[in-house]
């Protein structure tokens, strides 16, 4: 996930997040991803991925389009050599 993403809101969707519905007052939060029927009854096999430790949720600390080469070698490369 681009943690400082504008391009795909909110940036929690690139790992199944989504905003809840709005409280009294208005407000939303995001539901991650296990908090989500979709993950709890494992419709996407996304709660088996994750129990067997394949389930791989990577942070980088930029927007959509700014990564850099480090970011390639540290978060991507990895698991393309898997």
């Amino acid at each position: 996930m681009f943690e400082q993403d504008d391009v795909v809101l909110p940036p929690a969707s690139e790992l199944f997040g989504v905003w809840s519905k709005k409280d009294g007052g208005g407000n939303r939060v995001i539901e991650p991803l296990e908090k989500l029927d979709m993950y709890k009854d494992d419709w996407l096999g996304l709660r088996k991925l994750n129990e067997d430790h394949r389930l791989f949720q990577v942070h980088i600390p930029r927007n959509h389009i700014n990564f850099d080469e480090k970011d390639i070698t540290t978060h991507f490369l990895p698991f393309l050599k898997r």
